[in-house]
C-alpha cells in the first residue's frame, strides 16, 4: 500500500501516471505519525516503509534518514530480505467462527 501525506495530492492521478498495481491512497499527517509512532518533535524523511506481520503487528520500520536500507545498490535485496523474516514466519491460527442463530 501506498499513501501521500502532501496537501492536494491526487492518488488516483498517481496510480494513473506511474501504473501501480497496489492500493494508493491519502492520508492525514497526524494519523501517520500517531500510527509509526514517530517522535513529532523530530524531523523524520520520507520514504517510509514498514514490515507489518501476519497479526497486523509493525516488526519493522525505516525512514528515507535510513540510507543504508535506501542504498540503491542493495534495495532490492534489503527489502527481500527484511520481508522474507516475516514471511517465513508460520501464519496466526484461523479463529473458530460460531455459526449464526
Amino acid at each position: 500500500m501506498e499513501a501521500t501525506l502532501n496537501d492536494g495530492a491526487d492518488p488516483a492521478e498517481f496510480a494513473r501516471k506511474y501504473g501501480a498495481r497496489w492500493p494508493v491512497g491519502k492520508a492525514v499527517p497526524a494519523s501517520v505519525t500517531e500510527y509509526l509512532q514517530l517522535d513529532p518533535t523530530k524531523r523524520s524523511f520520507v520514504p517510509y516503509m514498514l514490515f507489518i506481520d501476519r497479526k497486523g503487528i509493525i516488526r519493522a520500520q525505516f525512514t528515507g534518514s535510513d540510507q543504508e536500507f535506501f542504498d540503491e545498490s542493495k534495495q532490492a535485496g534489503t527489502i527481500k530480505a527484511e520481508a522474507l523474516k516475516y514471511l517465513d514466519e508460520p501464519a496466526p491460527a484461523a479463529s473458530k467462527a460460531r455459526p449464526r442463530k
